[in-house]
C-alpha cells in the first residue's frame, strides 16, 4: 500500500493529456486568426498580450460551429453589412451575426461598426497563417424566417427561433466548407480546432453532454478529412489534468484564470517555437515590471527602472525582429506620461508625434 501511494504520489495525483507533436509550430511573425466561444479569446489573447500577431473574434464570441462559418464566409468575401441584415431588439438595432455589443440605437452607426469588424476580419482571413476555432455548442437557434442558425439571439421573442441539436454531419458539411476555402488559399495554412471547457449548464446537463460529444465527433471527422486540420485538447485538459472545482470561476462552469494560464501554457509548449516561448518569456517579464507599483513614484529611481524596461524593448525588438511591441510601448508611455509628464513635452525627441 505504501509503495502505491508513492507512485501515486510522484505522479501528482492526475492524468497527464499527452499532445502529439505538430507537423508545425508557429513562430512570433506567424499571423493567426482566433475564433468561437469566449475560450478562445481568452487563450489566444494571452498569446496577443504576449507580442504574436493574433486576431480574435472580430465580429464577437460565438458558439456555434455554423454561424461561425458565415462569419468566415463573410470575412473570405470582404461581404459588408446592409440595413436588411439588421434586426429591431430592446437594445436598438443588431445583427443576428453579431455579438450584442455591437447594437445601437443608430442604423448607420450599428452598420459602421459591422462593417469596421467586417474589413478587420477580411483582413485577418487573407493574412492568417493559421486559423484557430474554439467550438462552444452544438445547440442552434435557427431563424425560423431564414432558417439560419443565429450568433446571438439579442432577447428577441422565442417563437422567432427554433432551438435544435444540429447534427454531427450537418456541422461536418457547414463548417468544413469554410474550412477548405481557408486552407485551399494557400498551401502554408492549417486549422487548428479545439472544443471549449465551458460548460452550457443553464439548461441541461445531459444536453451538454450531447451538444460536446457532437462537436467532438465532428472534430474528428474534419481532422480525418484534412491532414492541415489539426486538433488541441483543451477540453481533456480541463477535464483531466485540472480534474477539481478549484479550477472554475465562480459560476462553476467556466475555466478560472488559474485554468486558462495553465491550458494556454499547454498550447504554447506544444504550438509556438522555442524562439518564440523564449520571447514570451522576455515579454511577460517586462509586463510584470511594468505592472509592478512603484514604491517612489516621481523618483530618479523610478526614471532609471522605466528607462530600463525601454532598453529592454529595444533588445527584444532586435532580437526578435517584427514582433508586435505597440501595447507595451503605450504601456511605458502611459506611465513616463504620468509620473515624468516633462520628459515628453511636445519638443522632447522621445515625444509621440500623434
Amino acid at each position: 500500500m505504501a509503495r502505491h501511494y508513492q507512485r501515486r504520489a510522484d505522479e501528482g495525483f492526475r492524468s497527464r493529456i499527452a499532445i502529439p507533436p505538430p507537423p508545425f509550430q508557429f513562430s512570433w511573425t506567424d499571423p493567426l486568426l482566433a475564433c468561437g466561444s469566449c475560450f478562445a479569446q481568452d487563450v489566444c489573447g494571452s498569446l496577443q498580450s504576449a507580442g504574436l500577431p493574433v486576431t480574435r473574434n472580430p465580429l464577437g464570441t460565438v458558439y456555434h460551429p455554423l454561424p461561425l462559418a458565415a462569419q468566415l464566409a463573410r470575412w473570405q468575401q470582404g461581404k459588408p453589412f446592409q440595413r436588411e441584415d439588421l434586426v429591431d431588439c430592446d437594445r436598438g438595432w443588431a445583427s443576428l451575426e453579431a455579438h450584442g455589443h455591437f447594437a445601437g440605437r443608430e442604423q448607420d452607426a450599428v452598420l459602421q461598426s459591422l462593417n469596421a469588424a467586417v474589413e478587420e476580419g477580411h483582413r485577418a482571413w487573407h493574412e492568417a497563417r493559421a486559423l484557430v476555432l474554439a467550438l462552444g455548442s452544438a445547440w442552434a437557434w435557427l431563424d425560423r424566417s431564414s432558417g439560419l442558425a443565429t450568433a446571438n439571439c439579442h432577447r428577441l421573442p422565442g417563437s422567432r427561433f427554433e432551438r435544435r441539436l444540429v447534427s454531427v454531419d450537418e456541422l461536418v458539411a457547414g463548417l468544413g466548407q469554410a474550412l477548405e476555402e481557408f486552407l485551399t488559399a494557400s498551401p502554408q495554412r492549417l486549422v487548428l480546432l479545439t472544443v471549449s471547457p465551458v460548460r452550457h449548464l443553464r439548461d441541461d446537463a445531459h444536453e451538454n453532454t450531447l451538444s460536446k460529444s457532437a462537436l467532438h465527433l465532428a472534430v474528428a471527422e474534419l481532422c480525418r478529412g484534412h491532414e492541415r486540420i489539426h486538433y488541441f485538447p483543451a477540453w481533456e485538459l480541463m477535464m483531466d489534468e485540472l480534474r477539481d472545482y478549484r479550477y472554475y470561476g465562480d459560476d462553476l462552469a467556466h475555466p478560472s484564470p488559474m485554468a486558462i494560464e495553465y491550458i494556454s501554457h499547454r498550447f504554447a509548449e506544444v504550438w509556438l517555437s522555442p524562439e518564440t516561448r523564449a520571447m514570451m518569456d522576455e515579454l511577460n517579464a517586462v509586463r510584470t515590471a511594468l505592472e509592478h507599483r512603484p514604491s517612489e513614484p516621481g523618483s530618479v529611481v523610478y526614471a532609471r527602472f522605466l528607462l530600463h524596461q525601454r532598453e529592454r524593448l529595444d533588445q527584444i525588438s532586435r532580437t526578435w525582429p517584427g514582433v508586435h511591441l505597440h501595447a507595451f510601448h503605450q504601456r511605458l508611455q502611459t506611465l513616463e506620461q504620468l509620473h515624468f509628464p516633462e520628459i515628453l513635452a511636445p519638443d522632447h525627441p522621445e515625444a509621440d508625434p500623434s
